[in-house]
């Protein structure tokens, strides 16, 4: 699948775990969603498609926190309550970043083992955005298993996973990006209602 297709089906699936009634629960799912369904990525990061889509995820964190910050909604204080753990957290995350910056194209970041190893360290840093990280990142994963070329769930063993249903720009793919907006859009709008009728 497309940059953007991992993008917004990975906010969805963020959105659909935290089911957010608040503001910080609306933040907390677009940071985690956002950033979750793309990382596995990570490998092609250096083609302009997929820089693209990076910054999105950036500039939608970026946007998430200050929002945040200026509404007290309690992510960054958090973070800063247990800064030590953060900072282990984060140091953790940028080293696997860069370990699956350099590796090739669905292998270690396309694994099992990466998903439970990436989502400890964004625990660390907050832990509400754990399970919602988690849920996008293999949200990645298992559209990348409609694909033709497999996916190594149990990297490092020679085992893949492909059931080469549809291309990555496909109208298959397509039809998920507008799902995963649709949905996303729709969690939204519900997270803010709910929150203002609280």
């Amino acid at each position: 699948m497309m940059g953007k297709t991992h993008f917004t089906i990975g906010l969805a699936t963020s959105l659909l775990v935290m089911r957010p009634d608040s503001l910080g629960e609306c933040a907390a799912a677009l940071i985690a969603g956002s950033f979750g369904g793309i990382t596995p990525d990570v490998d092609t990061m250096n083609q302009s498609n997929s820089s693209r889509v990076f910054l999105h995820a950036l500039v939608t964190t970026l946007g998430a926190l200050v929002v945040d910050f200026f509404m007290d909604l309690g992510i960054c204080e958090a973070i800063l309550a247990n800064q030590t753990r953060a900072l282990l957290g984060l140091i953790g995350f940028v080293t696997l970043w860069i370990f699956g910056y350099f590796s090739d194209h669905r292998t270690f970041t396309h694994s099992l083992t990466a998903m439970f190893l990436f989502s400890l360290c964004v625990g660390c840093i907050y832990e509400p955005l754990a399970l919602c990280y988690m849920a996008a990142y293999l949200s990645h994963l298992l559209l990348d298993m409609l694909n033709k070329k497999k996916i190594p769930l149990l990297y490092p063993l020679d085992f893949g996973v492909a059931f080469k249903f549809c291309y990555a720009s496909s109208k298959v793919d397509t039809v998920f990006w507008y799902i995963g907006g649709i949905v996303s859009a729709v969690m939204l709008v519900l997270g803010f209602i709910f929150s203002i009728t609280a």
